[in-house]
């Protein structure tokens, strides 16, 4: 049975760049538990791929492959516009944008919108030849071409004011962001923790030299617990000469020394003497090509690749401090908090 919960659905252009991403996506995803759902597997054969868009439109998380083929696709922005249509959009969408997607210049986007108009126009003209009558179907996708010239100038908004990592990002990182985000927006398993253990009860007080006899039937009755021994009983330490307490103590007192001092030259000791997965942590930039394409964003401003920067990297290094601090902006501790206190 499907688990529902789990459900990650993929938007995409079929072919090129956008295809291989997704079966990359595809496997590693459903490696780690995830139910992902994609035309290419779930539509069945003679299936409603209009059913299927309004499916995914639905979708609590939905993963959208962003490329400049799909920015032209019919179907493609027909399960964006569909997305949008329900409430918090930018809370259900993860997007890989693909380096060809020009969204992030106003007047490259505006060619997105000039295509559709002409899109929209072309077939207007064609309807108006063979006349306005019997063209069920043509309609249809006149309203949608209306709908996505409408609608691209604020979707391609929204994609370019989300924070995103780039594909190669993705890959070297086994998509660990793109999954932790995912684990997030789905509820993922709460964390374990093991009940309190109580105390134990402190023993009742007596007042007899033994305990109450059990009801239980041949219980033999248990003795109280002895005094403890008074100051008459005198053991065999008690006896041992001051002088000689001195003299312990003095050579114990030296061992002490020599024992810190070796502990303070041992500090010294250079990192190499370290176990050898502790020395092959990524530590300082240059370390790590993930790290620090982490970091680069991090110093430009991009504060949410801060975060993500301090979450990422090995505790103690350059990296997790260069994160924490926000790019070297702030001298306390941000603690993952970049974004929030800076915007993304």
């Amino acid at each position: 049975m499907v688990d529902e919960a789990r459900q990650v659905y993929i938007s995409y252009k079929w072919g090129g760049e956008s295809e291989r991403i997704v079966n990359e996506l595809d496997a590693d995803l459903q490696a780690k538990g995830m139910v992902v759902v994609r035309d290419k597997r779930d539509l069945r054969y003679t299936g409603s791929i209009s059913a299927f868009m309004e499916e995914i439109g639905r979708g609590r998380a939905v993963i959208v492959v962003i490329s400049d083929e799909y920015l032209r696709s019919a179907n493609c922005m027909r399960e964006l516009v569909e997305i949008a249509k329900n409430e918090d959009v930018r809370d259900r969408i993860f997007p890989v944008i693909l380096s060809d997607a020009r969204i992030y210049e106003p007047a490259k986007r505006l060619q997105y919108v000039e295509y559709w108009k002409q899109k929209h126009q072309e077939l207007d003209a064609g309807m108006q030849k063979v006349g306005q009558t019997k063209l069920h179907g043509f309609r249809e996708e006149l309203d949608l071409y209306d709908t996505i010239r409408d609608e691209i100038s604020n979707l391609t908004a929204i994609l370019k004011d989300m924070n995103t990592l780039t594909p190669e990002m993705h890959r070297n990182s086994d998509f660990a962001i793109l999954f932790t985000h995912l684990e997030a927006r789905l509820g993922g398993p709460a964390p374990t923790i093991a009940p309190p253990v109580a105390a134990p009860a402190p023993p009742a007080a007596t007042h007899a030299a033994f305990s109450p006899p059990s009801s239980a039937p041949g219980a033999q009755p248990v003795p109280a617990a002895q005094p403890p021994a008074t100051a008459d009983h005198r053991s065999g330490l008690a006896a041992v000469p001051t002088w000689l307490w001195v003299v312990l103590g003095v050579l114990a007192g030296g061992i002490l020394l020599v024992a810190v001092a070796a502990a303070v030259a041992d500090t010294d000791d250079p990192p190499e003497d370290l176990p050898p997965e502790v020395n092959e942590q990524p530590f300082s930039y240059g370390d790590d090509a993930f790290l620090d394409e982490l970091w680069d964003a991090c110093e430009s401003g991009v504060f949410a690749a801060c975060d993500d920067l301090y979450l990422e990297s090995p505790v103690g290094s350059d990296y997790e401090f260069f994160g924490d601090t926000c790019g070297a902006l702030v001298d306390l501790s941000a603690a993952g908090e970049c974004a929030a206190s800076f915007g993304p």
